[in-house]
């Protein structure tokens, strides 16, 4: 049944991924709905996925008590979360930490999603965040995916005016962080 049930999600997220690249390629651009989020709720949410409970992960979220509320579009943000999440567990072997954190920087929130997994090469880094990409190494070989993931999350920040990259080393795991902006607002 549990396998049942990660496949199923995997193939809905394939296909969701699938059609939100082609209508962000049709349309040219994302519309957002943005109203205050809470990150650390959106989080939390994400991580009740039984699909990342599979792998046995020990999943850490550290966020301020004070982390602000940002004006994106809650179903976006979730989106990029399950994708980073998603990989993170696709790429660590069992039993691993996946820390999750949250810090405050002037006009901007971070978040970053940190695995102990088999990590990326550095020639490869600059490349993941392109359409179809999948580089070929180890286990990753073996993990199902239309490279549709993280391209998909780098649009939906890049439309809420943040920013996306990642850090990895080989076979010491590797960490993604995302920006969004803190809205000023009126007095």
């Amino acid at each position: 049944m549990e396998i049942i049930v990660e496949e199923t999600d995997h193939i809905e997220n394939l296909i969701d991924n699938l059609l939100d690249s082609a209508t962000f390629s049709w349309k040219g651009g994302i519309e957002l709905k943005k109203e205050p989020v809470s990150i650390p709720q959106v989080v939390r949410k994400v991580l009740t996925d039984p699909s990342f409970r599979i792998k046995n992960h020990q999943y850490t979220v550290f966020f301020p008590e004070d982390f602000p509320l940002v004006e994106a579009d809650p179903i976006r943000i979730e989106q990029v979360l399950r994708n980073l999440v998603d990989n993170a567990v696709k790429y660590s072997m069992e039993r691993t930490q996946i820390t999750i954190k949250g810090e405050v920087k002037p006009g901007e929130v971070v978040v970053s999603i940190t695995d102990q997994g088999i990590g990326i090469d550095s020639e490869h880094l600059k490349w993941l965040f392109e359409k179809f990409f999948r580089a070929a190494r180890g286990i990753r070989e073996n993990k199902q995916g239309m490279g549709l993931g993280l391209p998909l999350a780098r649009q939906i920040i890049v439309s809420h005016g943040g920013r996306i990259w990642a850090e990895s080393k080989l076979n010491q795991g590797t960490t993604f962080y995302f920006t969004l902006p803190l809205e000023q607002r009126a007095s």
